[in-house]
């Protein structure tokens, strides 16, 4: 859906500003995603990749969103919670609060490199 909306822009320091942007909570910059949308977004490029995502929130919610604008928005919500959990108070107390030691649970690891898939250091043919 496209939205007409006033732009102003400011002729001496080039500032542009567009009052709807406020009301709609569309974030600043220049993905112009709305808080709810991003979660919707992210919400459905958990389960598949960023191109049949696309597909998908079209089907399911008539959001017309590029491969790259859901990677973008997926790479800036990863970042916002990285922040949080280096930054935030909260993660490091409920680990203080948890019983036993910290674990760390890997099912396996493998890694696509340019001589083929490799798997703890060996190779996989």
């Amino acid at each position: 859906m496209n939205v007409a909306r006033r732009y102003y822009a400011c002729r001496s320091c080039k500032r542009t500003y567009a009052p709807w942007d406020d009301w709609a909570g569309v974030a600043d910059g220049a993905q112009q995603v709305s808080e709810h949308a991003r979660k919707v977004i992210v919400t459905v490029a958990t389960a598949w990749s960023f191109d049949r995502a696309s597909v998908k929130l079209k089907d399911i919610c008539a959001m017309r969103v590029s491969d790259d604008t859901i990677e973008r928005v997926c790479q800036d919500e990863g970042e916002r919670v990285r922040r949080w959990l280096s930054e935030a108070p909260e993660p490091v107390e409920a680990l203080k609060k948890t019983p036993g030691r910290a674990e760390f649970y890997s099912d396996g690891l493998k890694v696509n490199t340019v001589d083929g898939w490799r798997c703890g250091g060996q190779a996989l043919h």
